[in-house]
């Protein structure tokens, strides 16, 4: 069973980044590609984080940012980690740290400029409300 805090991610190449999953109770957690012309799934390097998805988005140079979810790591508590996945190499890297960011955030979205922009989200499984903003350049 996959659970929720699955992001599926269109790549450049034309096949489907699938990160975050987990296995039902066992909490086992990674990402594989989807070829949709060969209908082939094919897993990637582990990812740096034992976590599931909150929401991933395509950067400008074909890498794709991963940010939150939940961390199995520590109980299955909010993750305000953020790594990149590489297409070419199929592997993961740990990307900046959030420096202000909802325990669940919002919307991201891929400004003109390149940054990635999240807004918003709640602090907590309530979903009480919370007024953050955080800004990722990946130049940097």
């Amino acid at each position: 069973m996959v659970t929720p805090g699955t992001a599926a991610t269109l790549l450049s190449n034309g096949t489907v980044l699938v990160a975050g999953w987990a296995s039902g109770e066992s909490s086992i957690v990674g990402a594989e590609t989807y070829d949709p012309t060969r209908d082939t799934w094919s897993a990637t390097s582990p990812m740096v984080g034992d976590r599931s998805t909150r929401f991933a988005i395509l950067l400008g140079d074909g890498r794709v940012l991963v940010v939150a979810g939940h961390d199995f790591d520590s109980g299955r508590g909010p993750s305000d980690a953020a790594e990149l996945y590489d297409p070419v190499s199929r592997s993961w890297t740990s990307a900046a740290q959030p420096s202000a960011l909802a325990a669940y955030p919002g919307p991201a979205v891929l400004l003109q400029d390149g940054t990635v922009l999240v807004a918003g989200g709640a602090s907590s499984d309530d979903g009480t409300g919370v007024a953050v903003a955080w800004l990722y350049h990946p130049d940097r």
